[in-house]
């Protein structure tokens, strides 16, 4: 099946999976499994049985580069040759290959991403040669591959210079073949600032899906809200009929070497992941890696795998295998819960629009804890307790995955009634978003597209969502759906302490205008103690003031022009971090330490600089870094123990510099001797940013040491905060940043 789009209203797009759909040659895969699950390989000619293990596992999908430098190694000679040895080898094995368009060439610009018009014109005319040379052969184009990476768009990251790459890459690609499918930009994670920048420049025109990578050291399931915010971000920056834009996941996987993961673990989070993408609307997951790459138990690359060097296969594998061979020929139709803070994942999937059903569900990791249990699949005939109202669910098709919301809000959400005998029936809908609880009809089969009823809201919140009840006749199933909504134009509501107070800022990423009040109020008692007019003109972007900073508990609220919430609220009580300088040129408790392969090789004492006026702090910490080549990293360690309080239930500081595409991270350790690793958002280059830091069990990151069973045994201490190389280790390359007014967030 795929999608056909459905329009309701001004502002509100969507796809709905309709059946009996011809996709045309080379097109994005439908929601069917295994039609759009595979995984990354690293040769064009495979081992002697390597396709025929590939296959047995019963993938649809191998993502692999086609390198520019590999078909051109004469200016003007293209030879595709080895590329068509794989490209039979693979469509003989059942399955389609995605290329990736990547990489400099030596013969332009050194080997750099291509800048000069020379280079340029030279790999456009390298992407026309392929889109030409494969035409009809039902291969995807993806136009890079990680291109926010300084090691694979050298000498550093350009969003401008690849978002016009992209552009002209993908009108050549349909110049070259009408047929092609192009998808784009492959990032490395989630860069939202680098994102931005992109979808500014017209990618998200020119594209027939938006694809990402998403590591990260957490849970697949982490991943939902970071596709919500996807979503949002494309809808703010497309046209009305590219708001529901398809999403992909082109490369995700999980290494095992190290201990980061056991490889049972690693089997766990293959099938989640793939999963959790489905049941986004995610119909291309591509997970890194088809095999091992080395042999090498310490070195990440060598253990991302489903299978060894030998191709013998790991538990991923048959986890794979147990999960596409359980699934074939079903497609996700909800996401089930029985109650609101409902932690089971739990999955309905029917085979095409007949009576046959299969229930998957897990629990999630839990307290830092990894889960290494497979999904249970179960199958729903007509003697399970629940058939009739997994059969009633089924029959009601709303498109998976987060909805945009942008403008005015969207009165409707879009659905379908398909009955197994076509045969006219009554749905009933319950939406569990206030009080009273309203409840609509749908009279099915629907000939065209039927609208769930949305109670007016007038928040601008990032996120909501609201749960639904269906009903065939009057008794409600026992699962609820849900409805999940991602704003385009949000508020974004922050307090955060500074040297001097509180800074209080509201923030319109969109740049739509906005004009109410700040309140601030103590909670006990609760009473006023601060309203202040709050207005952000159409084109700005941010609404600024400075409070002073509380010694009790304060709560922050943004209302609208009637007093009505439009955000979530902010609570602020604030407590120093020992250590830090409030004056220029005084020693500090804190050194910078240089790590090179896991080792420490440089220590150097970090003292405090003047700031300027429009600092948050008079005065603050430089931690500054070069990095040569290889894999390093540098920290900021206390010169001794500091402990975190025990009412601390986050950390705030404030930031100022480029970390050139690295990562940030910080790392403290409780009473037992177990770390636990926290990752951080990038700051946007040269703009003091807050940063919050959690320090609660629910929040914290990857552990390791000590009791290791992601437990929190307080006290808590802090290790270091720290910049890992993670743009380029080939490229030798330095960064900065200034650190002042860090702050303890009590727990109220």
């Amino acid at each position: 099946m795929t999608a056909s789009t459905l329009l309701l209203g001004a502002c509100l797009l969507a796809q709905i999976p309709t059946p009996g759909l011809t996709r045309k040659t080379g097109a994005l895969p439908s929601a069917e499994v295994p039609d759009g699950l595979g995984v990354n390989i690293h040769f064009t000619d495979p081992q002697p049985g390597e396709m025929e293990r590939w296959a047995e596992a019963g993938y649809h999908w191998v993502r692999t580069d086609l390198t520019w430098a590999a078909v051109e190694r004469e200016k003007g000679k293209f030879d595709f040759s080895a590329y068509d040895r794989l490209v039979d080898a693979v469509k003989g094995a059942g399955g389609r290959i995605l290329f990736i368009l990547d990489y400099g060439n030596d013969l332009y610009d050194g080997g750099k991403a291509p800048a000069s018009d020379e280079a340029k014109t030279a790999f456009l005319e390298f992407a026309a040669q392929a889109g030409r040379h494969f035409a009809g052969k039902q291969v995807m184009w993806e136009i890079w591959n990680e291109p926010n990476l300084a090691q694979f768009w050298k000498p550093a990251p350009d969003p401008t210079a690849y978002a016009k790459l992209a552009v002209a890459t993908a009108r050549t690609l349909r110049a070259s073949d009408p047929d092609a499918t192009v998808i784009g930009p492959g990032t490395s994670g989630f860069p939202w600032e680098y994102l931005e920048q992109l979808f500014r420049w017209g990618l998200l025109n020119e594209v027939d899906a938006v694809s990402v990578h998403p590591y990260r050291e957490s849970a697949p399931e982490t991943v939902v809200d970071d596709y919500g915010r996807l979503r949002a971000l494309i809808a703010r920056y497309s046209t009305i009929d590219r708001r529901q834009l398809p999403l992909i996941s082109s490369e995700w996987g999980y290494s095992t070497a190290n201990g980061r993961l056991t490889e049972d673990e690693q089997a766990s989070y293959l099938v989640r992941q793939w999963l959790v993408n489905l049941s986004q609307g995610i119909y291309l997951s591509v997970f890194y890696d088809w095999k091992d790459d080395g042999a090498d138990p310490a070195e990440t690359e060598h253990r991302f795998g489903t299978v060894r060097q030998d191709l013998t296969p790991k538990p991923s594998f048959e986890a794979a295998k147990k999960l596409i061979s359980a699934l074939n020929g079903y497609s996700f139709r909800h996401r089930l819960f029985a109650a609101a803070d409902d932690p089971t994942w739990r999955l309905l999937f029917q085979k095409g629009d007949a009576n046959d059903y299969l229930l998957v569900s897990w629990q999630p990791d839990s307290a830092g804890k990894r889960s290494t249990d497979l999904p249970k699949i179960e199958s729903v005939g007509s003697d399970h307790p629940n058939y009739k109202d997994l059969r009633t669910l089924a029959m009601i098709r709303i498109a998976p995955g987060a909805i945009a919301e942008i403008g005015d809000q969207p009165d409707h959400v879009p659905l379908q009634v398909i009955t197994p005998t076509g045969a006219p029936i009554k749905i009933i809908a319950t939406i569990r978003q206030g009080t009273p609880n309203p409840r609509f009809q749908f009279d099915g089969p629907s000939a065209g597209a039927l609208g769930l009823p949305l109670a007016p809201v007038a928040t601008r919140a990032p996120h909501r969502y609201f749960l639904v009840k269906w009903a065939e006749g009057e008794a409600e199933t026992e699962f609820s759906t849900l409805v999940d909504l991602w704003r385009a134009d949000p508020l974004e509501l922050a307090a955060v302490p500074d040297a001097t107070g509180v800074r209080v800022s509201v923030k319109s990423p969109a740049r739509k205008g906005f004009k109410g009040l700040l309140q601030v109020m103590t909670r006990q008692p609760p009473a006023v103690v601060g309203l202040q007019p709050v207005v952000i003109g159409d084109g700005d972007e941010q609404f600024t003031t400075r409070l002073a900073r509380p010694a009790a508990l304060l709560d922050y609220y943004l209302l609208d022009e009637k007093k009505q919430p439009v955000t979530s609220s902010v609570t602020v009580q604030a407590h120093p971090l020992a250590g830090f300088p409030t004056a220029p040129g005084v020693k500090t408790g804190w050194s910078s330490v240089l790590s090179v392969d896991n080792k420490a090789e440089q220590t150097v004492p970090v003292a405090a600089v003047a700031l300027d006026p429009t600092a948050p702090s008079v005065a603050g910490l430089d931690f500054s870094y070069q990095f040569e080549k290889g894999w390093r990293y540098v920290s900021l360690v206390p010169n001794g123990s500091l402990a975190v309080p025990a009412a601390a239930e986050a950390a705030s500081l404030w930031v100022l510099g480029d970390l050139k595409g690295d990562l940030l991270r910080t790392r403290l350790r409780d009473a037992t001797g177990q770390v636990f690793q926290i990752d951080l958002p990038a700051p946007p280059a040269n703009e003091w940013t807050p940063i919050r830091i959690p320090l609660n069990q629910a929040a914290l990151g990857t552990h390791w040491g000590g009791d290791n069973d992601g437990v929190i045994h307080k006290p808590l201490t802090w290790e270091a905060l720290l910049v890992i190389d993670s743009a380029s280790r080939e490229t030798p390359h330095g960064g900065h940043l200034l650190i002042t007014a860090p702050f303890y967030l009590l727990t109220p």
